[in-house]
């Protein structure tokens, strides 16, 4: 399923529906991605992302150290690659900001789409991140929250010298999380408990995208009764509370949403399990 359907309107806290479903043509001529089987064996023994505790209302939040500002995709449709630079940006050593337009456009030109804002696939982003990196966002910046063509960057070409650049910032693996129901929380779990953000896409409601207008209270969202397009975010946390284990989640819509923690978003259980793709990338490339 391709996502990045739901823009997000950042004054008016309004989504719209701008693409759904996905084309095989399109899927077929992204090539064979080379996926290793989640579990835990598979799992390499460095971790990269320290893990923080902390006590919200009483309840113990296990995360990982999030050390880059939160994003916000803006007018655009660019989840997937605010998604997999966040997740890049939590293997790094260093705390360093990279491209969303970098890799969004890459994703994008596998499948024959670089010139069309409408989202992506999760199996092109982890293409681009393992193959061709991403470059620094200073190197090819977001431009759509201030400039008053806010596509003025989203399908033109990176110049060459971030292609050169991007190479250093690259993964050397990635996982696909394949079990359902319980068996895929415990699989979540997992992962963030060795260190590692969890890629993934699902189905928003209106009443999710209304959420991140502004601060907003404790909510645990589970599937959307009706949902409005598909969107990627990545699981950087978990809780367990009343014999019910949520998962921290990080957007890509700016500052809004969880009051306690903005830019984020607790998930239940339910709402993973029924994931479109679901990702772990395990480490970045030795310079």
């Amino acid at each position: 399923m391709k996502a990045g359907g739901v823009r997000f309107d950042p004054m008016s806290g309004d989504g719209w529906l701008v693409h759904r479903g996905e084309s095989p043509s399109s899927v077929h001529r992204l090539g064979p991605v080379v996926l290793g089987t989640f579990g835990v064996a598979a799992m390499p023994r460095r971790r990269p992302a320290a893990r923080v505790r902390a006590s919200i209302d009483g309840v113990e939040v296990v995360r990982l150290e999030e050390r880059t500002p939160i994003s916000n995709q803006g007018a655009t449709s660019s989840c997937w690659a605010n998604a997999g630079c966040d997740a890049l940006e939590l293997l790094m050593p260093d705390p360093v900001q990279l491209s969303r337009f970098d890799l969004y456009w890459k994703a994008r030109r596998m499948h024959g789409d670089e010139c069309n804002d409408a989202g992506t696939y999760g199996r092109a982003i982890v293409a681009a991140m393992r193959d061709l990196g991403v470059c620094r966002e200073e190197t090819w910046p977001f431009d759509g929250l201030a400039a008053d063509n806010p596509r003025a960057r989203v399908n033109v070409r990176p110049p060459i010298i971030a292609a050169q650049e991007a190479y250093d910032h690259r993964i050397a693996g990635v996982l696909k999380i394949e079990s359902r129901n319980a068996a895929r929380a415990i699989d979540v779990r997992r992962a963030i408990d060795d260190g590692y953000p969890v890629m993934f896409s699902g189905p928003v409601g209106q009443s999710f995208i209304d959420y991140f207008g502004g601060p907003g209270p404790d909510i645990v969202w589970g599937p959307p009764v009706r949902d409005v397009g598909g969107h990627a975010m990545i699981a950087v946390g978990y809780r367990e509370r009343a014999g019910a284990l949520d998962f921290l989640v990080r957007n890509s819509w700016g500052l809004g949403g969880l009051g306690d923690i903005p830019g984020h978003a607790w998930f239940s259980t339910s709402y993973l399990s029924i994931a479109y793709e679901v990702y772990v990338p395990t480490q970045t490339v030795e310079i």
